[in-house]
C-alpha cells in the first residue's frame, strides 16, 4: 500500500493544521455516506504520498450512523482525539531523534 501510516516517522513531518485538515476532510468525507471510523488510532490513517490525501484502514471499527448530530458529533470530536495522538507521536520521535526538533 503506497504510503504511511500517521505513526511513521515519514508522515511525522505533518503541522498541527496539515493533520487537522487532513483528518477533518477525511472524516466529513466519510459522514457523506453516513460512515464514521470509531477506531481512533493514527495507525489506522494512512497519508499517501502525495501528502494531500488520508485514507483509513481498519474498516472492522466502521460504523454507519443514521443520526445526522451524531454524525457530525463523531467527524469534528474524533479528529480532535487523532490530533493529540499525533502530537504526542510527534514529540517521542523526536526524543527518539527519529525526527528534527521543530
Amino acid at each position: 500500500m503506497p504510503g504511511s501510516n500517521l505513526s511513521e516517522p515519514e508522515s511525522g513531518t505533518l503541522t498541527f493544521d496539515e493533520a487537522k485538515e487532513l483528518l477533518e476532510k477525511c472524516y466529513l468525507e466519510l459522514a457523506q455516506y453516513k460512515a464514521c471510523q470509531t477506531d481512533c488510532n493514527i495507525r489506522n490513517f494512512i497519508l499517501l504520498p502525495d501528502r494531500k490525501r488520508l485514507m483509513t484502514v481498519d474498516l472492522e471499527y466502521m460504523v454507519v450512523l443514521t443520526d445526522e448530530k451524531l454524525l457530525n458529533f463523531h467527524a469534528v470530536g474524533y479528529p480532535q482525539d487523532l490530533l493529540g495522538s499525533y502530537l504526542r507521536m510527534q514529540k517521542c520521535l523526536r526524543f527518539d531523534g527519529l525526527l528534527e526538533a521543530a
